[in-house]
């Protein structure tokens, strides 16, 4: 008869395995302003914790899958705070209203929801069972199982959960998409082959340097906007930034504006030249609506109170978004 329960530790270390490894392509500062939309504490909340962070889940997934006796039971032990203290995360976030994590990677921002709650509860339960099955001087349960002949049921759980994961995960990571123009922007029908299924443009607002608020659809009904999500600290959207004033003056039918997560005090001692044609996102609810938390990310807003192209994350991918609405626009070369 297989054992049962090595299909707790199993499953775990496929899930702290994924998350690691999509997280490992993070840029620091993205992953550093999810952590504060979480509210990581800030004891936590530096570098080399967010570096190290991806490598120690793929490292505790291993050794969940090999660990033997008493490492194995220290591996379990660790999952077990770790799935805790994302739940504990969670429980906090979804006090808060509107917020999105990134726990699989900052690429792929999702809403947290009560569903998020009911996932980390089931992470919890299985870390807790896999410390259970973790027996002190005894063979790791799965290799055990392997061992005795018992692999193939082990194959078909792995099988079940990829059979679920295509079944209930829509594909939610930022890519590449094309943009239309400000004109296009104003017809709802797309093309039949079209990659792109555009969506509502969310009831968000941001706030302009003297205070006042922007409500992005009623203003994008007036004129379409062109949003890029910056952050001075990061390098490649300071090399964006300097693009910012030359794509405005080209495109006068948009309104090019970057957008940053703090005040336009924070903003003058940090980057002055940015604040001309700068908007605030102070607390990150803008980026969370339009699924933009990475820097650097883009979104275009259309006329229609629908998005027009984006998001997209990542700096060749906000350099591709714009190069489509240049050239939807007729504006010239790079």
């Amino acid at each position: 008869m297989p054992d049962a329960l090595a299909a707790a530790p199993l499953v775990l270390a496929v899930v702290l395995a994924l998350a690691g490894v999509l997280k490992l392509r993070d840029v620091d500062e993205s992953v550093r302003h999810q952590w504060e939309v979480m509210e990581v504490p800030r004891l936590l909340n530096r570098t080399w914790v967010r570096r190290l962070h991806p490598p120690a889940e793929v490292v505790l997934a291993l050794a969940l899958l090999v660990a033997p006796g008493t490492w194995g039971s220290l591996a379990a032990l660790a999952a077990l705070g770790l799935t805790l203290a994302y739940t504990f995360l969670v429980v906090r976030a979804l006090r808060r209203g509107t917020v999105s994590c990134a726990c699989l990677g900052a690429g792929h921002p999702t809403p947290v929801t009560r569903r998020t709650l009911g996932r980390n509860l089931l992470l919890t339960g299985l870390a807790l069972a896999s410390l259970v099955v973790m027996v002190p001087h005894a063979p790791n349960p799965v290799t055990r199982a392997v061992a005795r002949g018992e692999a193939g049921w082990l194959v078909m759980v792995l099988t079940a959960m990829l059979t679920a994961w295509l079944l209930t995960s829509p594909d939610t990571s930022p890519s590449r998409t094309p943009a239309a123009s400000p004109e296009a922007a104003g017809q709802t029908d797309q093309p039949q082959d079209a990659p792109y299924l555009r969506t509502l443009t969310p009831r968000a607002t941001l706030r302009d340097a003297d205070g006042s608020v922007l409500d992005i659809v009623s203003a994008s009904a007036r004129r379409a906007h062109l949003l890029l999500f910056l952050s001075p600290g990061c390098g490649a959207c300071t090399d964006l930034a300097a693009q910012v004033p030359r794509w405005a003056e080209e495109m006068p039918a948009l309104r090019v504006a970057a957008v940053v997560h703090m005040s336009p005090q924070a903003l003058r001692d940090a980057a002055p030249h940015w604040t001309a044609w700068t908007l605030y996102d102070q607390d990150g609810t803008a980026a969370r609506m339009l699924r933009t938390q990475a820097t650097p990310s883009a979104v275009l807003l259309g006329t229609d109170g629908m998005l027009a192209g984006g998001p997209v994350a990542g700096a060749q991918e906000v350099r591709d978004l714009v190069e489509d609405v240049r050239a939807q626009l007729g504006v010239g070369g790079r």
